[in-house]
């Protein structure tokens, strides 16, 4: 900015109060250090605003910032509470909006306004160091911040929402849309806010792409904590939410929910990284419908389904009711106290199935059934989890639990109960069958009932090699039948079938007689595969699982 028109700004705030970054730079505070940043500063007093918490000053603010020239500038509230009757909106490019402090500076919803209370309808704004409170017991609908396009056909960007408090909303905190007819807003960043006691959503998403929630603290929503819907390529990372759903009164209330809108408008390219969840109403994390392509890594969700009204119990769900989603990655997350299953992932059925799933390196306990449960998915991989001290149901619960799954990878993982009282059921469950599943390399010793439970409706070409605790391993003795008789590796396991004494003439496999002749053989068998055995006395036959 040209200096004389700095000195001039300068002198009309220093005149009523200091803002913070004249003593200097504070936390959200605009820098106006040089020339050439913005073309003024504008201080709300000097269009007649009062903040007292009494007058209304929705006039004044509104015109200060219609003063703001169109190459933008800086909209000061000193401290103080202003009251307003109808949305404040910056209708204007690179307008930046702040305060003396969220601790200093409010925007307070008067009684039975019923409105959003600052809405941005233009690229490039910043509204920063203010509480924003809606004033819930006296207004039945209004948003605290509100990123809106004027117009339909209008591109919003760029915008930032960040050191702010938005407390005590009827409808969400902040929410950040685009028009269903219009270009989706882009690159809008919200970061280190405070939301509480909200209605409606703490932080929502809604068609919205290329955009970032850091670090803010979300509690005490009515329904889901932070939301994207409908949008792409958004981050998620370092958000604190806790007690998603407090203030529930119906739908749904998930610590973060993806959601592709019923597949109408699927999300994709999602990075849900780093946030910490306590004590969710519904979910934890939610992905549902038509979302794919999804990073959810190192979260912490510690208490899910625990809302009187909770009807989505999971710590991290990632399927969808109206449309399968696919192609995620679910990596070193920590899992407990969810009600239902700590990690499921779910296709609608045997035909529409989710799909293309790593999930690794988590860690899940003390979660009411299973550590993780895989219905309906296929080309999976499930490797290095923890999975222990689940099921604290009255059901058969397990570590791992699979239904109907197929083509997928189970390695490398732990799965155990260690509880004076065990409850966990098996290292692993099997329901429906499991078709062309390797289970390897697994430690599953050491729960109520078994290693794995149901590992005769495995189906296909599944195999199970290597697996601690599973049982029959080893070898053990065959009874055979009548000449000829046949033999079909039923176990799931590579098997040395050892053929002693008797007296045997010939021995088909694969469907060539003679490759064997007399007793004292070895015949090796893969899963599923068969051989024919033909004998005048019968020999003794053992079966040694690998």
């Amino acid at each position: 900015m040209a200096a004389a028109g700095l000195g001039a700004a300068i002198a009309t705030v220093a005149a009523r109060e200091l803002p913070p970054w004249l003593g200097g730079p504070a936390p959200g505070v605009p820098s106006i250090s040089r020339p050439g940043t913005m073309d003024a500063v504008f201080n709300v007093r000097d269009q007649g605003a009062v903040g007292d918490g009494a007058a209304d000053d929705t006039g004044a603010l509104v015109g200060t910032i219609g003063r703001v020239p169109p190459s933008g500038g800086l909209v000061y509230l000193p401290r103080g509470t202003y009251r307003v009757t109808s949305p404040i909106a910056i209708e204007r490019p690179n307008v930046w909006v702040f305060g003396s402090g969220p601790d200093a500076s409010v925007i307070r919803l008067g009684d039975a306004a019923n409105a959003d209370i600052l809405a941005i309808r233009a690229s490039g704004c910043t509204v920063s160091n203010l509480t924003i409170d809606g004033n819930k017991a006296h207004n039945a609908s209004g948003a605290g911040i509100l990123v809106d396009a004027a117009a339909a056909s209008q591109l919003l960007e760029n915008v930032t929402v960040r050191d702010l408090r938005v407390v005590r909303t009827k409808g969400a905190g902040i929410k950040i849309r685009s028009s269903p007819s219009g270009p989706v807003n882009r690159r809008s960043l919200v970061q280190s806010c405070v939301v509480d006691d909200t209605d409606a959503e703490g932080i929502a998403l809604m068609a919205t792409d290329q955009s970032i929630v850091a670090n803010c603290f979300v509690s005490r929503t009515g329904n889901h904590g932070i939301i994207s819907k409908q949008g792409d390529e958004n981050t998620l990372i370092g958000n604190q939410i806790l007690q998603a759903g407090f203030n529930k009164s119906s739908g749904f209330a998930h610590g973060i929910a993806i959601d592709g809108n019923g597949g109408l408008n699927p999300n994709g390219r999602h990075r849900i990284i780093g946030n910490y969840i306590f004590d969710a109403c519904d979910a934890g994390i939610e992905v549902a419908d038509a979302v794919d392509d999804l990073v959810i890594e190192g979260n912490t969700i510690n208490g899910a389904g625990v809302g009187a009204l909770a009807v989505n119990r999971y710590g991290i769900y990632f399927g969808g009711s109206l449309a399968a989603s696919s192609k995620g990655s679910i990596r070193g997350n920590t899992v407990t106290r969810a009600k239902a299953n700590g990690i499921h992932a779910a296709g609608l059925s045997s035909v529409a199935r989710a799909s293309s799933l790593v999930i690794e390196g988590n860690l899940c306990y003390g979660n009411g059934e299973n550590g993780i449960y895989l219905k309906a998915v296929d080309n999976f991989v499930v490797m290095g989890n923890a999975c222990f001290n689940n099921d604290t149901s009255s059901t058969e619960k397990d570590g791992i639990r699979l239904e109907g799954a197929s083509d997928g990878i189970v390695m490398g993982n732990r799965c155990y109960d260690d509880q004076a009282a065990k409850m966990q059921a098996h290292g692993l469950g099997i329901v429906a069958g499991a078709t062309n599943v390797l289970v390897a390399m697994n430690d599953l010793s050491g729960n109520a009932m078994a290693a794995i439970g149901n590992a005769n409706l495995f189906a296909g070409t599944s195999r199970l090699y290597e697996n601690k605790g599973f049982n029959p391993l080893g070898v053990s003795r065959v009874t055979i039948g009548p000449s000829p008789w046949t033999y079909t590796n039923n176990d799931f396991v590579r098997e040395a079938v050892y053929i002693r004494g008797g007296t045997v003439t010939d021995i088909t496999k694969d469907g060539l007689a003679g490759i064997f002749a007399g007793s004292n053989v070895t015949v090796w068998l893969e899963p599923g595969e068969s051989f024919t055995l033909a004998y005048s006395s019968p020999p003794i036959v053992s079966k040694d699982r690998k």
